[in-house]
């Protein structure tokens, strides 16, 4: 069994809550095409970072990341082994990432990873504070495969949670 995990992040300031900017950020997807270079990949474990950010345009930047390895952090999930063999275990990771309001219960198993073919996809938001008020909407998208190609995250997920709230 095969790992693969796309963390889609969109970030933006209040200027874009509304208007022209909530247009283009609401038009990011929550999952994307793997790129060659991850389909092309022989590692047990892949990673496809996804960034979207206001003062970018909201124009996608993509990072892979082939060195990685259970367990492991990806936006504000954490994916680790279980004690049965060939079973992960994803559940909130308690990160810089996932702070912020609202507050989640981070105490919790998302869902458990099986026999392949599996997809399991995260949805969450969020607003933070510094010098002004900033916002993150974050997808995890994790698939357990034999193999995968460019389409693999694409699909109905087996599991969704959707932890998405109004962040006014």
């Amino acid at each position: 069994m095969r790992l693969v995990v796309q963390r889609v992040q969109v970030q933006w300031s209040k200027a874009s809550r509304g208007g022209h900017g909530a247009q283009l950020r609401a038009a990011v997807p929550d999952a994307f095409m793997l790129p060659d270079s991850v389909v092309r990949s022989d590692q047990e474990v892949v990673v496809h970072f996804v960034d979207a950010a206001e003062s970018d345009g909201f124009e996608p930047r993509h990072r892979i990341d082939l060195r990685l390895a259970v367990p492991l952090v990806v936006g504000s999930i954490e994916i680790r082994p279980a004690s049965d063999e060939g079973l992960v275990v994803v559940r909130p990771a308690n990160t810089k990432a996932s702070a912020g309001f609202p507050s989640r219960d981070r105490d919790r198993t998302l869902g458990q990873v099986g026999a392949a073919p599996w997809l399991l996809r995260y949805k969450a938001n969020s607003r933070h504070t510094g010098d002004e008020w900033w916002y993150q909407q974050v997808a995890v998208s994790i698939a357990a495969v034999e193999s995968f190609d460019a389409h693999t995250l694409l699909g109905k997920p087996t599991v969704e949670i959707d932890e998405r709230t109004s962040l006014r």
